[in-house]
């Protein structure tokens, strides 16, 4: 039995976020095929193949429980996500939602190579730097992601977090780290977006995220003030402020 790499809840791999985000998809993109990689239990999947979208596939590694899944185990192939992966075929939308920052960053590369070889459109998402989570081994800046894909020739497009920044229905990370991952040659007036390079525009975090991160900080520091006369280290407190202040909010209306 392989080590548990991660537990999928059912209170956050529910179909809140799917049951919003894949009729938008639905409508920009018009798939006739979706590979979800990394696709857990399944659930973004679930609502394409209910919006008779009946060509799917999911690959995730062989810690998914597959009676939780969402989808026809048929559909669902077990996959190391780090080493290549080869298909004699390409689908009109790829997923890749919250995944890469549960594998190695040894094998990003492999990741985006592998991404790029399924298709031209890539819905792409990834845990920002210091964001925090179950098994996140490789959290990176989006700007780390943005030059890999565009050394290849895909580009991002942020067009997504403005649709769907302030839904409450659906997981702040997903708010946050949503992207439109696109191929070069592709022109992005045929979706009536623009290009936007990431590499360009400054990185912001949730309120969310960013509430969550103030919090930590008052229990810090209210364990710091409390252990005062044992002398606390006031080096390991003031590097938690400076951490704070990494972090770059950008207010949306």
């Amino acid at each position: 039995m392989p080590a548990v790499k991660y537990l999928h809840s059912l209170t956050e791999h529910n179909l809140n976020a799917p049951n919003l985000i894949v009729p938008y998809l639905i409508q920009l993109f018009n798939p006739g095929s979706v590979i979800d990689v990394g696709c857990g239990i399944g659930t973004f999947l679930h609502v394409f193949y209910e919006n008779n979208i009946k060509d799917i596939t999911g690959l995730d590694g062989s810690w998914v429980d597959k009676s939780k899944l969402f989808i026809g185990e048929k559909y669902f192939t077990e996959t190391d996500l780090e080493h290549a992966i080869s298909f004699n075929r390409k689908y009109d939308l790829v997923l890749c939602l919250e995944v890469a920052e549960h594998l190695s960053e040894k094998a990003s590369d492999t990741l985006v190579a592998n991404l790029i070889s399924m298709g031209d459109i890539i819905i792409f998402s990834a845990a920002t730097f210091k964001q925090g989570g179950q098994n996140h081994i490789n959290e990176q800046h989006i700007s780390y992601w943005v030059t890999k894909f565009k050394n290849k020739g895909f580009i991002f497009y942020d067009v997504l977090r403005d649709k769907f920044w302030n839904e409450n229905n659906i997981e702040w990370w997903y708010r946050q780290n949503m992207f439109v991952v696109m191929h070069q040659k592709i022109d992005p007036g045929k979706f009536n977006f623009y290009k936007k390079d990431l590499t360009t525009i400054n990185e912001y975090i949730h309120p969310i995220l960013f509430e969550i991160h103030v919090h930590d900080k008052e229990i810090a520091q209210s364990k710091y003030q409390k252990t005062v006369e044992g002398r606390a280290p006031a080096k390991l407190y003031m590097q938690i402020i400076k951490n704070m202040f990494r972090f770059r909010l950008k207010k949306k209306k």
